[in-house]
């Protein structure tokens, strides 16, 4: 004896979320797996959840951040071959919209940049020393190789010294 709702369930049905084909454990069920229900119920209420979760992080700021620096400095070499790959496999769309973002924002990046320096001067100036005193080889050899080629390119005609005749 087959009932309508036992015709039913052997029925196949589509996932409303991820249109995948599949068959009902119940008559109610629309979708296929945990996941697509989670998925769809977020959707639904995107706006909601958002509200929740800022709530959240407020009266928990400093606990997530805990979590999150603890997090960060157990996986810190996954973390880093993830964003090396990332950068790896999508390095033309990031220089675009780095590009973007500095033609658009040029002006105030430029007065963040000259505030700052005005405001560590001194510690630019001991960052500048340790470099070059850590660099001193590397430095020098990149100095000969640039003097190097502007003796042997005519484009680049020497100064005149004070010692040359003028007319």
């Amino acid at each position: 004896m087959s009932t309508p709702q036992a015709r039913t369930l052997r029925a196949a049905r589509r996932c409303s979320h991820c249109r995948t084909p599949f068959q009902p454990a119940r008559i109610t069920q629309r979708y296929c797996r945990g996941k697509c229900c989670r998925a769809a119920y977020r959707a639904a209420r995107r706006e909601t959840i958002a509200k929740q979760d800022a709530a959240y992080y407020a009266a928990n700021r400093e606990r997530v951040a805990r979590r999150s620096a603890a997090y960060n400095a157990a996986h810190r070499a996954s973390i880093a071959e993830q964003r090396a790959a990332y950068r790896a496999a999508n390095r033309d769309r990031i220089a675009r919209n780095s590009a973007r973002y500095y033609a658009a924002n040029r002006q105030r990046i430029l007065k963040r940049n000259a505030a700052y320096q005005a405001a560590n001067r001194e510690k630019i100036a001991r960052q500048h020393a340790a470099y070059c005193a850590a660099n001193r080889e590397r430095i020098a050899r990149q100095k000969a190789a640039y003097r190097a080629a502007r003796r042997s390119n005519p484009a680049h005609p020497k100064p005149p010294s004070s010692t040359d005749a003028r007319p």
